[in-house]
């Protein structure tokens, strides 16, 4: 049971990483670091993923520091398969199909991001 689940997990993590290399064109650049106004024009759903993304740091972050190694590998887990692929990568999947090209630009810094300011 347990190698299925793991098999399950690896084959979500590969499907997503096969979703964003699909999607970026050849020589894609993210910018190094989004102003506030560059995060304020990310789709919905990029912000909550990047305020998630810093909610899964934070608790590995403070798992790390009580060496609550069960708890760190949790909080990452739980970001990669409930709120990146579960949700953001569902609910980009058509915005990849837009005219716009901010609105894809945007999806591709998210997919390839680390942790930036969120507007309050």
């Amino acid at each position: 049971m347990r190698v299925h689940g793991y098999r399950t997990w690896c084959n979500k993590l590969w499907n997503a990483i096969r979703f964003a290399m699909m999607n970026f064109p050849e020589g894609f650049l993210p910018s190094p670091q989004l102003g506030a106004a560059e995060v304020a024009s990310l789709p919905m759903a990029g912000r909550w993923v990047m305020a998630r993304l810093n909610v899964a740091i934070a608790g590995t972050n403070e798992a790390l520091e009580k060496y609550d190694f069960s708890a760190a590998t949790t909080a990452i887990y739980a970001f990669w398969q409930y709120d990146l692929c579960d949700v953001f990568i569902e609910l980009m999947k058509p915005l990849m199909q837009s005219s716009d090209p901010a609105v894809v630009r945007g999806v591709w810094c998210v997919l390839c991001s680390h942790p930036y300011p969120i507007p309050e």
